[in-house]
C-alpha cells in the first residue's frame, strides 16, 4: 500500500485473514474508512482487536434527525429559500426521523416555492402511512371514531394495504400498552420509559397524554382483538378491509370488554 492511501474496504467481500495480515504487516501509513451498522463494536472481534492495537481510531457519527433539526433553516437558506417555524414543524411531523425523507422533501419544497409556509408543506409533503396509523389510534382512544373511520376509508381509497395498516395499528397500540404498564404500574417516569423501550421521548410524552382516556386493561383487550383479527385474516375467515372497519366501529365495545 502507498503511504496515506485512502483505503475503502468492505469486510464482507475481503477475507478477514487477508485484511489482518495486510494491515498488521504494513510498514506504511494507511487511512481506512470503515462503515459500521451497529452502535457498538465487539471488542473481542479479531478485526476490532487489530484496529485497537495498531491504529488511531476516530469516530464520525452519521447525520441524525437532531442535527437536521438544528441545521434545517440554514439548509433551506443554501437553497435560496426561507421556511416558517410552523412549516418546519409540520415537515418534521410528517417525515418523522427519516433523514433521507427530509432531504428529498426539502429539495422538492425549495423547487416549489422560495418562501415556504405551513400550507405549502401540507400540499407538497404526503402524510406517511405510519402517521395515519398513529392518527387513527389517537382518534380512537379520544373517542373521535368518525374521524378515525374517515381516515381509514381515505387510505383504502388511496390503495393502501389493509394488512400493513393492521400491523401498524397493532404496533402503535403495543407501544401504548408498554408505556401504560411502565407509567401506571411500575411508576417509571417518561425519561426512564424512553430509555427502557428505546423510543423517542416525544413518543412517550404523547402516549402518556393519551393514557388519560384508556386503561392498561383496555389496551390489553385491544391487542387481544387485533391478534385474533390477524389470525382470522390469515385464515381467510374475514376480508381485511371489513375486519378493520369493524374494529373501528366497535372500538368502544372492544376496549370495554
Amino acid at each position: 500500500y502507498k503511504s496515506n492511501f485512502n483505503f475503502l474496504i468492505n469486510l464482507v467481500l475481503v477475507p478477514v485473514e487477508s485484511f489482518l495480515n495486510s494491515f498488521s504487516n504494513s510498514s506504511n501509513n494507511l487511512n481506512l474508512l470503515l462503515q459500521k451498522e451497529i452502535s457498538k463494536l465487539n471488542d473481542k472481534n479479531n478485526v476490532v482487536k487489530a484496529l485497537n492495537k495498531n491504529a488511531k481510531i476516530f469516530y464520525e457519527e452519521g447525520l441524525t434527525i437532531d442535527s437536521l433539526r438544528a441545521t434545517a433553516v440554514p439548509y433551506f437558506a443554501k437553497k435560496g429559500c426561507t421556511i416558517s417555524q410552523d412549516a418546519l414543524k409540520l415537515l418534521f411531523d410528517r417525515i418523522g426521523d427519516n433523514v433521507t425523507s427530509f432531504i428529498q422533501e426539502a429539495d422538492k419544497l425549495s423547487l416549489y416555492k422560495k418562501n415556504i409556509e405551513e400550507e405549502d408543506v401540507a400540499v407538497m409533503v404526503p402524510v406517511p402511512l405510519e402517521m395515519n396509523a398513529f392518527n387513527i389510534c389517537e382518534n380512537l382512544i379520544n373517542n373521535h371514531l368518525n374521524i378515525a373511520l374517515r381516515t381509514f376509508r381515505d387510505l383504502i381509497t388511496q390503495k393502501e394495504e389493509p394488512v400493513k395498516l393492521l400491523n401498524l395499528l397493532a404496533s402503535q397500540f403495543r407501544t401504548y400498552m408498554e408505556v401504560s404498564y411502565l407509567y401506571t404500574i411500575e411508576k417509571c417516569n417518561q425519561d426512564q420509559i424512553a430509555s427502557i423501550l428505546k423510543i423517542h421521548p416525544y413518543r412517550v410524552k404523547l402516549a402518556c397524554r393519551s393514557l388519560v382516556n384508556v386503561s392498561y386493561k383496555a389496551l390489553n383487550n385491544i391487542m387481544d382483538y387485533l391478534y385474533k383479527t390477524d389470525c382470522k385474516i390469515k385464515g381467510m375467515e374475514i376480508d381485511p378491509i371489513n375486519a378493520l372497519e369493524l374494529f373501528i366501529i366497535d372500538f368502544d365495545k372492544i376496549r370495554n370488554q
